[in-house]
This record gives C-alpha cells, structure tokens and sequence, in this order.
C-alpha cells in the first residue's frame, strides 16, 4: 500500500487519508496531523535510560515490566479515576466489560491521609516516605519486582518535575510539621508551547503557606494538607495526563494547554481561532509513529555492530499490510570482504530451525511467537523438535529464516535472508520499490583511512512518469550542498589546503 509523508511534520498516511479530494492527485496534502504545519509541539524525549532499557530490551526483567505496566504505573500515579461505572451487567459469557456511564475524570486527594489511614497516589511522595517501597506494593507483591520499583522511584525522583513538587511538601513538612501547606500545581506557563514541553519545578508548583482563596486559582491544582475532600482535576490543567500516567510521561512533561498558538509562519491572515485545540494536539501527538524509531534504530546497530559485516549500502521501503501495520523491505549491500562463501557461513548468521526448548528457552519462545509460518527451502538438519500452534504440530520447515540476535534483541518477525545471484537482486531491487516512487537509501565511505563518514542520506523527488536517469541528471541532484562539499574538498587539497 503507498505510503505518504507529511510535508511539515513526517507523519505517514494512507493516499487515502489526503485532505486534498481531487481525483488521483500526485501530490496529495495532509493535514490530520499538524493542519498544514499550523500545529507545531515539541517532540518527545527519549525515555530516561531506565526506562527505556524495560521498554524495549529483551531480558525477562523487560518481559515481566511489559507484562505488568498497567500496575506499575498505577503504583505511581497521582491521581485516581473517577467514574459512574455499570456493574449491573452480567461478566458470566463473553470477554470482561467495563461499562462507564457519563465521562471519565481523575481525582485528587488531599497531601495527607486522615489519621489511621494508608497513604494513596500522590500521598505516597509525602508522607511516610521511608517505608513508600512496600507501601506503593501493597497486594501486588506476588506479581510486581522489588527492584523494577526502586529503579523506577529513583528514575521519578530524578527526572519527573511533578515528583520534585510533592517531594518539596514533604520536606517542608518534615522542617515544620505544624505548617498548614498547599501545593498549588500552576496552569499558566511562560514559555512558548510550540517549543517547550518540559517545565522545571517552579514553573509547575508553588508551596503555599498559611490561608489561601482556593476560589481563585482559575484553573490551577491546589493541593491541601488535610481537607476531607477529593478535588476533580480540570483537563485542560498541563499537568493532567503527566499526573494519571507517570510512566508515559516520566519528565513529568506538560500535556495540553490552552494557550499554544498556532506556527505564525503557515498562518496567512487568518481571522479565526489563533490557538491550538486539544483534538489538534492530539491529533499531532498520535501521529508520533514508533516503527520508524525502531527501524532506524535497528539499521543502526546492523550497521554499527557488524552483526552481518561491514555494511556499504542500505536501501528499505516501508509499506503496509491489509491492517494496516506497518513493515520493511530493507536490502543490506556489504563490502566485498564481507560476503559469506560458504554454506557453512551462512548458517552462522541464519537460522531456519526451531531451537531446543530446554537448551534456549527465551529463543525457543520468541521463534514460537515471530518466525512461524509456511515452508520454504532453506537447509535445515533432521529432528524431532515441533512447536504446536492453533492446536497443529509444525516442524522445522514452518520457521522463517531469521537472525538469533536481531530476533531476540527486537522482539519481532524479522525474515533474513542470503542474496548471491544478479537475478535474485533484480527481484528484490523490483520488489522493494513496488508501488513507491520514493524509497530512502544510505551509503556509507570512508573519507580518511582512520574515519568513517557515518552516513550520506538525500531525498530524490520525483513524478511516476519521469524517467530515472532524467531523474539522476537534474541539476538539484547532481549539486546537493552535501556533494559540494565533496568537490569543494578536492579542490582545496590539490591546493595544498
């Protein structure tokens, strides 16, 4: 299926999705994601490394954290949900209901808990803090990891603003236990929220001490010592997703708010609403696609750590299935001292067998779960070995052929295979580029005997009825500024330069 890329902002669509309805355009525009680069948010950090490393490394403890993210985010979320929620309907056939009458919204309670109570949400960050470990447990210890909840309260501790302002109560508190404290989470921000999605503590919180007119806060969160009383967050709050999810947004990061304007450089004398919507910024925010960080991702550590060898050339498609997910088409070209002569060698880096169970559990699973399908021809050796799926017995010839490492490192389907005959390049040449009138391609040469250039990237634009190498030959190609720089340097060495 074409892919299209979004002008301003690269988010991918379907041709279908175009804003532009004229019949069999060339040149569709999008706007869902960032109305025409109207709409312009900073993008999202990288996870702290902790975090990352549980999102996406391959260990067990990654597994397990995966597994059981709903519960470790709810360990250390702020607030609680509230809901006029159905329980009158019978759970006895059929998958688990939750019906929700009315809308959901999130609660806060007070800094803290009424004498004899446990801490709960964000009381946990204030009071009694020396045993928040096993409190923030609680029931789950059968199903939760001790160590994933210190690794997490340190990475929160460090990094996430809205922690640093409770953690500020309860060192006031701790300094002056009498003190009658409010925590007053700010809604305005000074800086621009086209550029600047990342508060530090005190443009997000205030300490206040003493009385205070909680009538008049507009839309400020203002948290109090002890009142009794559950207080409904106010969505348009920044803080009110990085509250509920702190897991999603461990920098404590704003969400939206209601003065962000819109790119004053694609507005062209509007008299209308000058202000970003909150389903514009989620629109935006949605179109945030993770395969292509995973894919980058993955060519660069193919590329870096020679898991097939030095790697001169990569050119990859991405395309997707009739669901709508996406894949990638991608042909590695290594240095001809590179290549693997040999059967022999070539089993070393590619695989077509279901592994021993005992032997290599966590790669007997993860073969189990990506590489089955149908039979093809690789060679495989004689045994006994079957992984039973849908109720059906399937042997060795039912194994994609794949890389171990890249596999377990990615937790993916990832078909590798071996290209030696210009025929088979033909095919995969033709068969990448399918359908597309765009594909990216990465060369890699080296510039001095001791460095490596890292990477030589230029997109080509180009019509369905223009011929390639009229293509090649224009003139926007043929005299990129990165080429310039090519000639530009043979030139000041013949001059001694």
């Amino acid at each position: 299926m074409p892919m299209y890329e979004c002008e301003h902002c690269n988010a991918l669509y379907w041709y279908a999705e175009k804003s532009n309805k004229s019949y069999n355009t060339t040149e569709p525009k999008f706007t869902l994601c960032c109305k025409g680069g109207k709409v312009q948010l900073p993008q999202l950090q990288e996870a702290p490394r902790v975090l990352y490393d549980l999102l996406y490394n391959n260990t067990p403890k990654s597994k397990h954290f995966r597994d059981n993210i709903k519960a470790y985010n709810s360990m250390f979320q702020f607030t609680s949900m509230g809901a006029k929620i159905d329980r009158g309907r019978s759970q006895a056939r059929g998958p688990p209901t939750f019906i929700l009458c009315g809308e959901n919204y999130h609660l806060m309670g007070n800094l803290i808990p009424p004498e004899g109570n446990i801490a709960k949400f964000s009381q946990l960050y204030v009071f009694d803090t020396q045993d928040e470990i096993e409190t923030r447990m609680g029931e789950h210890h059968k199903e939760i990891h001790e160590d994933i909840v210190r690794e997490l309260k340190q990475m929160l501790d460090d990094n996430n603003v809205l922690v640093k302002a409770f953690r500020m109560v309860r060192d006031s508190l701790t300094r002056e236990s009498n003190n009658t404290i409010k925590l007053r989470l700010l809604d305005k921000r000074e800086k621009d929220g086209r550029r600047y999605n990342l508060p530090n503590t005190d443009e997000v919180a205030a300490l206040i001490v003493g009385d205070f007119d909680i009538n008049k806060t507009d839309r400020d969160i203002v948290v109090e010592t002890q009142s009794g009383r559950l207080q409904r967050i106010n969505q348009l709050n920044p803080a009110y997703l990085g509250l509920q999810y702190p897991l999603l947004f461990p920098f404590g990061e704003d969400s939206y708010k209601e003065d962000i304007p819109f790119n004053k450089g694609n507005q062209s004398g509007s008299k209308g609403r000058h202000e970003v919507s909150l389903r514009e910024f989620f629109a935006f925010r949605i179109q945030e696609r993770t395969f292509k960080a995973k894919l980058d991702l993955m060519i660069k550590d193919i590329r870096a750590n020679k898991i097939f060898g030095r790697v001169c050339a990569v050119v990859y498609t991405i395309e997707f299935q009739k669901r709508g997910l996406p894949h990638a088409h991608i042909l590695l070209f290594l240095h001809k001292d590179d290549k693997f002569p040999t059967a022999e060698d070539i089993d070393k880096i590619i695989s077509a067998e279901i592994p021993d169970k005992e032997l290599d559990p966590e790669y007997f699973e993860a073969v189990e779960k990506h590489m089955i399908h149908g039979p093809c021809v690789y060679r495989r050796k004689e045994d006994v070995r079957t992984i039973n799926k849908y109720g059906v017995d399937l042997d060795s010839r039912y194994v994609v052929p794949h890389n171990r490492l890249l596999l377990m490192r990615y937790g993916a389907h990832i078909n590798v295979e071996w290209c030696n005959q210009s025929r088979s390049i033909k095919y995969l040449i033709k068969y990448v580029n399918k359908g597309h009138d765009h594909v990216t391609a990465s060369f890699y040469r080296r510039v001095t005997a001791d460095a490596e250039l890292d990477e030589y990237d230029e997109n080509v634009i180009f019509k369905d009825h223009e011929n390639l190498e009229d293509v090649v030959r224009k003139a926007s190609v043929k005299e990129s500024m990165f080429l310039g720089w090519f000639e530009a340097n043979k030139d000041y060495a013949k001059q001694g330069h």
